[in-house]
């Protein structure tokens, strides 16, 4: 009796191990909220954090599984670079990119209004929201419905956040510009407006990845060549694995493809699709222009079949 006691006993406590095991294989993860920002947590490191307490909601941090930040926020070369965020550059012949040094704001004026959220059990987070872009004596020019989704991270810590923005204008026509690229007749840093990544300071060997096959790791300012996606990977920190961030255009955006804009300079590394890039938007009060795209953040490397794959699986979204 006492030795199939004892017996029980290990069997028991067995099972107990390979409940705290099976538990412990599996990633704990919490939502954390303030009125500004909302998280998601891996036990109590930060996986992605949402911020929206102004017109150009941002991802800082953006973090891989192996909590090594993606983002270089607010770098003092460019301020007003948000990490991962999307802005753009003239409307209306105003400037909604750059902010005054002093003042921190910028010529036109772009403000959160109507935030929710629905957060899931299984760790998706759907945030939708509405932006108004006005000139500096409050005239209202524009407005954006944006949706974004954020899935949890998967077996390999990748996880994607899809963006969808619905842009009205609320003047009879509104023109959305940029500074004309070089290849254009503009400076050799022209060209940028959209949804845009700033790489960490910490990210080293950049190498770009566009959908058309290319290649590179040399330092390169413009590039401006359409594509379906572009991704930039490197390493980061002591890490041995090539992590990076990947921007998917969906289909549905003009026709297909999006000119890509390249800052690369020592560790100054930045990307953008770049819808602008070779010529201005005009539409009407009676319009709406519908944008799509995803950002995929990986922690190990992807091979372009990897990419392509996401790519399709986007596409498919909304057919």
């Amino acid at each position: 009796m006492v030795l199939n006691g004892f017996i029980a006993l290990l069997n028991g406590c067995k099972d107990s191990f390979e409940k705290r095991k099976i538990t412990n294989d599996v990633p704990v993860y919490s939502w954390q909220e303030s009125d500004t920002t909302l998280k998601l947590l891996h036990d109590s490191q930060v996986v992605w954090k949402f911020n929206y307490a102004n017109g150009k909601p941002y991802f800082s941090p953006l973090n891989t599984a192996e909590g090594r930040d993606l983002i270089w926020l607010r770098p003092v070369d460019h301020p007003w670079h948000y990490g991962l965020w999307f802005s753009w550059k003239f409307i209306n012949e105003k400037n909604f990119w750059e902010e005054d040094e002093y003042t921190g704001k910028a010529e036109g004026i772009a403000t959160m209004h109507q935030y929710s959220r629905t957060l899931t059990d299984d760790f998706y987070a759907n945030m939708e929201m509405q932006i108004n872009y006005a000139l500096e004596d409050s005239t209202l020019v524009l407005i954006e419905k944006r949706a974004i989704s954020v899935s949890p991270p998967d077996k390999r810590g990748n996880y994607f956040i899809d963006w969808t923005l619905h842009l009205t204008p609320q003047k009879d026509s509104v023109v959305l510009n940029r500074t004309p690229p070089g290849k254009h007749g503009g400076p050799f840093y022209g060209g940028y407006a959209g949804l845009s990544y700033r790489a960490s300071a910490n990210m080293t060997q950049h190498t770009y990845r566009h959908s058309s096959g290319w290649t590179g790791e040399e330092d390169l300012v413009g590039y401006g060549e359409k594509g379906e996606w572009m991704d930039l990977s490197g390493f980061l920190f002591d890490s041995k694995k090539e992590s990076g961030l990947t921007i998917l255009n969906h289909p549905s955006n003009g026709d297909g493809k999006v000119p890509w804009y390249i800052y690369k300079d020592g560790d100054f590394a930045f990307f953008n699709a770049a819808l602008l890039f070779n010529n201005p938007i005009m539409f009407y009060k009676d319009e709406t222009l519908k944008l799509r795209y995803r950002v995929l953040v990986h922690t190990d490397a992807l091979t372009r079949l990897e990419i392509q794959e996401h790519y399709i699986d986007f596409g498919d979204i909304g057919k």
